[in-house]
Formats: C-alpha cells, structure tokens, sequence
C-alpha cells in the first residue's frame, strides 16, 4: 500500500451538521487541508442537490445530531443529493445495534468526538484522488 502525502489529495467535503458545532468543525477541516462546505438542515441539504457536479463532495460527513428526521430518511436524503458518494456517519450516540443499521444502508460510522485529524485522514482515503493514487476504486455508498 502506498503512502498518501496530505497536501497531494485534493478532497472536498459536505458536512451536514447543525449550527454551530458544524460551522466550527468546517473551519477546523479547511485548516486540515480539506475543502469542507456545511448543509446545516435538511432544507440546505436538498437546496445542495441541484448543484453543478463539478463541485460535488468526494466524501459526506454526517452528523446524525442534526435529529430533523430518522436515520434512515436523512442517509436517503443524503443519497439523493450526493448520489453515489460515500458517507460517514458521526454521532454520540451509536450503539451495536444502531451502528449495524447504519452499515446495512451503505453507512459506515464513528463514534463522537473525533478529531480533526482523524476525520482528515478518514475522508482522504475515501477520495477518489485517494484511490487513483494506491490504484484503487474508492467505496461506492451503493447506490
């Protein structure tokens, strides 16, 4: 496997979490090196999905906090306006049980808080700048 230097990725992020926790942990992605954009609400979510593709996000982080709907609901929301895309779960809260529900919907997931630097590294490796680079296809999140 190769190393991947952190400067050599170009990734960009969509954050969807709520105010102001995610406008902090935008800023704090940007210092990492990562280009982070934040959906505060579902309606910034859906206002998203009409976007040129070429400022798609490589990787989705989502911050299940934002408790505006069921898991379920928000991960399909996601995918319809990132299709194809991978996304990454956060939350306080994630038990086995909840965890593996996620997984069966194409959503892997971290426990909060994780650090800037570990979520960094989580979404370069999900990039598909990433996975170019080691020779690879990056995760599809199945749909």
């Amino acid at each position: 496997m190769h190393a991947i230097a952190p400067d050599a990725v170009d990734t960009r992020v969509l954050l969807v979490a709520s105010e102001p926790h995610g406008r902090a942990l935008v800023l704090e992605l940007r210092r990492a090196r990562v280009e982070a954009e934040l959906a505060a609400s579902l309606t910034e979510l859906r206002a998203r999905a009409g976007r040129e593709e070429s400022s798609a996000p490589h990787v989705v982080l989502l911050d299940l906090d934002l408790r505006e709907t069921t898991d379920e609901a928000l991960v399909e929301l996601v995918h319809l306006a990132v299709p194809g895309i991978p996304v990454v779960a956060l939350d306080h809260d994630l038990c086995g049980e909840r965890a593996a529900r996620l997984l069966t919907l194409g959503v892997p997931s971290l426990n909060k808080p994780v650090t800037v630097p570990a979520l960094a590294l989580v979404v370069r490796r999900l990039s598909p700048a990433a996975a170019s680079a080691i020779g690879a296809t990056p995760p599809s999140s199945g749909r």
